[in-house]
């Protein structure tokens, strides 16, 4: 006959019983039905319905640490249960990819970075005890996180910025591809990086005076954008960052501020209906591949003080017919007009010293190089290679279309002759 347990033996059994039921997955044991997310907040799920009650902020996560992560996959709708949460925490509800409406708490003031990031199913944004229909924030929110909604495709229609919000952060509605128009409140500063990339089926943004600063990508593929109005921006912005446009369209206006003085890489690149833009005087740096691909601009002309043109920057304009670079430009780079295929007309300045390998590769049309010197400053430019397009075309002194100085020429590299005519 067996020995009964004693009491020491059966304490360790029960201890160590205790620690497996600790080490579990949340889904084994019923205690992850419902538990603390912040100081006075608790949560609970039933039914596919999360449930916040209590006072005060959410606590903030890390990616796939909230308490009902594991569960993630069975959130249908999230509901504060009162008005007093004030926040909600980073990632607190990042990856739940089948939670379709969310009603919140009037009294919310923040919301945190990523906190819906990857609900590809919200549909619905509610403020408790509202009955308006739409896509709702509290009012009271000041706050709102990185990438606080990435992804959320099923957002559709148009969802107003609390007015208390004064950024726009960084890929806030990044991804949201549903989304048709977004009401930025007037005291916002700045919009960040990535803020709207991806929102391919916005067409009206009104980007209010008092901004300064626009990111990164900001509007890129936001390929429905402002296809009637145009789109102005403000005054006090005073360099268009890289890929801020790019990929937008059916943009066809754009009102550049006079403050204006650098447009980024990619600025506009794949703007294919852009046909209207007149570059501020101030500006003095475009970018590589800034107007890349805008087959809608059919003239262009830059300021007097652009000092830097990056390579491809007005690559595959198939519609440029006549370009004008002022006398402060002294390279065209690589690559510069590739592709510009109806290019018929562009005018040279004196101060130019080099073109680059390609610059005017694939300009079929050029006829007219109209340019500021002479016989003597046009000899010593340095033509690479690429560039037949630009020296078989006929060559005209000065500003003065009718006299030409050279009507034919064969270039080398760092080298170029030909015949002269008139003005020597």
């Amino acid at each position: 006959m067996k020995k009964p347990m004693s009491g020491k033996k059966l304490l360790s059994l029960c201890l160590a019983l205790v620690l497996v039921l600790a080490l579990l997955p949340g889904e084994v044991y019923a205690g992850d039905g419902g538990g603390h997310c912040g100081d006075r907040l608790n949560w609970a799920l039933d039914n596919g319905t999360l449930t916040i009650s209590g006072s005060g902020a959410m606590d903030s996560y890390s990616a796939g640490s909230a308490p009902w992560y594991r569960q993630r996959t069975m959130i249908k709708a999230v509901e504060f249960a009162s008005n007093d949460a004030t926040s909600i925490g980073n990632y607190a509800f990042y990856g739940c990819t089948n939670l379709v409406s969310v009603t919140m708490s009037s009294n919310l003031t923040r919301i945190g970075t990523r906190a819906f990031s990857g609900c590809t199913a919200l549909s619905q944004l509610k403020i408790r005890g509202s009955n308006t229909s739409g896509l709702q924030l509290p009012s009271k929110i000041s706050s709102i996180g990185s990438y606080a909604f990435e992804n959320c495709s099923k957002l559709t229609n148009g969802i107003s910025i609390p007015s208390r919000v004064t950024e726009i952060s960084e890929g806030m509605f990044s991804g949201c591809s549903s989304l048709t128009t977004v009401g930025i409140p007037s005291g916002v500063i700045s919009i960040g990086k990535n803020a709207f990339l991806g929102c391919r089926n916005i067409e009206s943004i009104e980007i209010p005076s008092e901004v300064t600063s626009i990111g990164i990508g900001a509007f890129k593929n936001c390929a429905r954008l402002d296809p009637v109005y145009g789109l102005t921006i403000p005054s006090g912005v005073t360099a268009l960052s890289d890929e801020i446009f790019s990929g937008c369209s059916t943009l066809k206006k754009l009102t550049l501020p006079a403050g204006l003085t650098a447009i980024g890489n990619n600025a506009f690149s794949g703007c294919s209906s852009l046909s209207e833009l007149a570059i501020p005087s101030g500006v003095t740096t475009i970018g590589s591949n800034a107007f890349d691909g805008c087959v809608g601009l059919e003239e262009l002309s830059l300021p007097a003080g652009v000092t830097q043109i990056g390579t491809e920057a007005f690559a595959n304009c198939t519609s440029l017919k006549t370009m004008t670079i002022p006398n402060s430009v002294t390279e065209i780079p690589t690559n510069a007009f590739y592709g510009d295929s109806a290019l018929a007309t562009i005018y040279l300045p004196a101060s130019l010293t080099r073109v680059g390998v390609s610059a005017f590769n694939g300009c079929g049309s050029l006829k007219k190089v109209i340019y500021a010197g002479n016989r003597e400053d046009w000899s010593k430019i340095q033509i690479e290679t690429g560039n037949t397009a630009l020296t078989n075309a006929a060559l005209y002194a000065g500003n003065d279309s009718t006299i030409p100085i050279m009507v034919s020429a064969t270039a080398t590299p760092g080298k170029i002759t030909g015949v002269w005519e008139g003005v020597v």
